[in-house]
């Protein structure tokens, strides 16, 4: 019945279409809204907004045309050229849409026009309405210019673009078709630099330059090279020079379409009261650092920061290299240890200027949390000396920096809805960012989570229930973090350029739900350190987690499939992990980016080894333990890909794409992961088709159980298509891919083992769209989501489109974005 209401649907919007975009009339539309059911409303909803799309086409004005979109067709593809170079040079882009039908924006701007010039209606013009974009030629002819100019500086000079606009019914599409000519190419480079001095330091780098004979003449690439250049140059001391000095100049003459290079390097100009006519050219001084003076007590407010200096003497390069000297501003007792602040330092006394340095200083501070404010200051000194028999010039290097308050504290609430299964939780958080006076950071933080779940049929009814709540869990976790390696060797160079970290942290977990109760602790330290500005490692050299679990029977737990026993009983876990994180975004830029992670670890090898070696012996079950409790044993991996890509004429709509693949390898004394290892299906920020915990594993089809849907291996693919409604609320719409699996059969969940040639029938599919409420220090998101497939049905009986109704959506409320 519903297959045959949106056929008729669809033959309403065929007439439409065909009927010059005049709309239906209300008799057609209300006879056809009769015959859909009542649980199909949001069919209704659309097929609205579809057929409402023509009226704000039916109001514009005669002769005008509402711009539909703009394309742009290059005559050939070329390597340094694409036509999304140009499309940042076209006019307002076409007026917003929806699903790609429905110009709300335009349709509340024709709203406010009519009647009264009312508060109300100015609100609905100028605040969500947006003004008509029509086709203007001129516009549109100032744009090509600009095109044709960005054309020359990439080499293609004369090259001819042509406006082809297409009318129809109000709507216009542009197309702008460019007939490139045959690019310019470099022939040779030549360098004229008059300071001898200077010379060579141009040449040592010459093999980093982006700019080289036999390249396409690019004049952006030619800018790159001059600032790249001067900053060559600036890091071998040169502290004055400026982009400014560096010219290039070109000779077209030559013909065939190629052009000869001249780099020129500029001497700085000379002062006035220094111009003579035999006076010698002024060269570039070469400057290095005198003095380093740390002011950790730095007020901008004041005018005044001046007070008494100490000398300290710290070693920090390698073991036979001398000391480094920083003069500290002493105000009272120093409350940082200065070797906390002079690792952050890559300045240093008798070495020449170096603009790198200058920036690493400044990354590196910005993330010591006890200072909010870094200003880093040069001052020339008068007095010369002789350095190796080269005259030179120095600097006094003044750091200044602002503390930041040493200690915070915040209280945050939490909500979470996944399809009924509504959860609140609170958290104390407490933060001391100096608390040994070398930069250590303590978090102190405390929780607690209530949560209802569909309990269907459950294994015991004694635990605690709290109101409606039939999940309880409180937690306490306190970690320490040091700015350094804490290992028992000398670390030399490392702490300045890797900025490295040690975390010791420890916890502990109470959970009470329908089926058990569990008592979580956990230890463990980790080491983590940067070995670019987008690549992070995170290395955990011992992870200890004890569970202790009970309030089941053991009657029930010999009931229990073997593969599920163990997650219902005691067991230690003693992992190795090591993840690396690689992300491409830069900050305050909305371009393209990838995210990448990802993770191995290992669990119970070494302890199983010593067990093997002494003979230990085993417990009734024939498995080893520590002391007295199963330890697992096991391998995980995974793999997470996020793919962040901006639309070219709008960055603040933004695509993504997101894959995941993990797999966990239970053996020797285990015979599963361990429950706090495996992975789950659906929810908020997975599969929102389904709750969290009810999809999967394979193709199971059983009731809801007691125990919850784990799996050893995981599959799923995200995409979101996020765009701007109004102000701070943002849409969505996604779809999610994906499943979970066991990698051996189990009577418990028949049809959940992994086979090669059945598992992508496997996949659930889902799709929805969602609302984000943006108010910048944190985002509420609401996400709507319908089934599309469902693995848990009968192998030729999965698709579900047909039972698609406003009762099967899947509502998903959270705190931030899913990925």
């Amino acid at each position: 019945m519903l297959l045959k209401n949106i056929l008729t649907l669809h033959s309403i919007l065929l007439l439409k279409k065909y009927k010059s975009y005049i709309c239906i009339s209300k008799r057609i539309i209300l006879y056809q809204l009769k015959s859909l059911k009542r649980n199909n409303y949001f069919i209704i909803f659309l097929t609205i907004i579809i057929v409402c799309g023509c009226a704000p086409i039916k109001k514009t004005p005669k002769g005008k045309y509402l711009i539909k979109n703009y394309k742009i067709n290059l005559s050939a593809n070329k390597n340094n050229i694409s036509s999304t170079d140009l499309y940042g040079y076209l006019p307002n882009e076409a007026n917003k849409n929806l699903l790609g039908v429905w110009r709300y924006k335009l349709g509340f701007y024709y709203l406010g026009l009519k009647g009264k010039d009312t508060k109300f209606n100015r609100w609905l013009k100028n605040t969500i309405g947006e003004k008509p974009v029509y086709y203007n030629h001129s516009e549109l002819t100032q744009a090509v210019s600009q095109m044709e100019k960005f054309l020359n500086k990439k080499g293609y000079f004369n090259s001819k673009i042509t406006i082809i606009p297409k009318f129809r019914k109000r709507i216009a599409k542009v197309k702008f078709k460019v007939d490139l000519t045959e690019p310019y190419i470099i022939n040779k480079m030549e360098y004229l630099i008059s300071d001898t001095n200077l010379q060579r330091y141009v040449f040592q780098d010459t093999t980093q330059r982006l700019v080289k004979p036999g390249n396409i003449y690019d004049a952006y690439l030619i800018d790159e090279e001059a600032s790249r250049i001067s900053n060559s140059l600036r890091d071998n001391g040169f502290f004055l020079f400026s982009r400014d000095n560096v010219i290039f100049e070109v000779d077209s003459t030559i013909g065939n379409h190629k052009m000869n290079l001249f780099v020129k390097v500029n001497n700085p100009n000379q002062k006035s009261d220094e111009l003579s006519s035999n006076k010698e050219k002024e060269i570039h001084d070469r400057y290095f650092i005198n003095k380093v003076i740390i002011n950790p007590h730095y007020n901008p407010l004041l005018k005044d920061n001046r007070y008494d200096t100490v000398l300290f003497t710290i070693h920090q390069g390698k073991k036979n290299a001398p000391s480094s000297y920083y003069y500290f501003v002493k105000k009272g007792k120093l409350n940082v240890r200065p070797k906390a602040i002079t690792q952050s330092i890559f300045i240093t006394e008798h070495k020449p200027f170096s603009l790198t340095d200058l920036q690493r200083t400044y990354r590196k501070i910005g993330g010591l949390p006890i200072f909010k404010f870094a200003n880093i200051q040069f001052d020339t000194i008068i007095q010369q000396r002789t350095i190796a028999d080269t005259n030179i010039k120095l600097l006094n290097c003044y750091v200044n920096l602002q503390k930041s308050k040493t200690q915070s504290y915040s209280v945050e609430l939490e909500g979470t809805n996944s399809n009924g299964a509504f959860g609140l939780g609170t958290i104390l958080n407490y933060r001391n960012k100096n608390i040994f006076r070398g930069g250590e950071v303590l978090n102190l933080r405390l929780s607690s989570r209530v949560q209802k779940i569909n309990t269907g049929d459950t294994l015991i009814t004694n635990n605690k229930q709290l109101g409606v709540f039939n999940i309880i869990q409180y937690a306490a976790n306190v970690s320490l973090t040091f700015p350094s390696f804490l290992v028992p060797i000398r670390q030399e160079r490392f702490p300045k350029y890797y900025n490295p970290k040690t975390t010791f942290n420890a916890g502990y977990t109470y959970q009470s739900n329908p089926t058990y109760r569990r008592n979580i602790s956990n230890i463990s330290f980790n080491y983590e350190w940067e070995t670019s500005e987008f690549s992070s490692h995170y290395f955990f050299p011992i992870e200890l987690n004890s569970i202790k679990v009970d309030g089941i029977s053991s009657k029930v737990l010999n009931s229990l499939d073997p593969r599920i026993r163990t997650q219902f009983t005691n067991h230690l876990i003693t992992d190795t992990r090591y993840s690396y994180i690689f992300n491409s975004q830069e900050i305050s830029k909305k371009k393209d980016f990838y995210y990448i992670k990802t993770t191995f670890e290992s669990s119970g090898n070494i302890i199983n080894l010593i067990n093997n070696l002494s003979n230990s012996p085993k417990n009734e079950q024939g498995r080893n333990t520590l002391f007295n409790i199963e330890y697992s044993q096991y391998i995980r991996a995974d793999l997470d890909f996020k793919y962040f890509r901006y639309l070219r004429l709008n960055p603040k709509i933004n695509m993504v794409f997101r894959s995941y693949i993990g797999v966990g390898v239970p053996y020797s004394n285990s015979e599963s992961i361990p429950y706090e290892k495996a992975f789950v299906a659906g929810g908020a920020n997975g599969m929102r088709g389904w709750s969290f915990r009810e999809l999967g594993p394979g193709s199971y089809s059983g009731s809801l159980t007691p125990y919850d849907r784990i799996g050893d291996m995981q599959i799923e693919g995200n995409f979101e298509y996020r765009f701007p409604i109004y102000s701070f609320l943002n849409g969505a719409i996604f779809t999610d891919v994906g499943n979970i699996w066991l990698l051996k059969p189990s009577a418990s969940y028949p049809g959940g083992y992994f086979k090669f040639d059945t598992f992508f029938e496997e996949m659930g599919w889902d799709t929805g769209m969602g609302f984000r409420f943006d108010f910048k220090f944190f985002i509420i998101r609401l996400d709507g989501a319908l089934r599309l497939r469902d693995p848990a049905r009968p192998r030729h009986n999965r698709w579900v489109i047909n039972e698609a109704s406003i009762k099967n959506i899947v509502w998903n409320f959270a705190i931030g974005y899913p990925f």
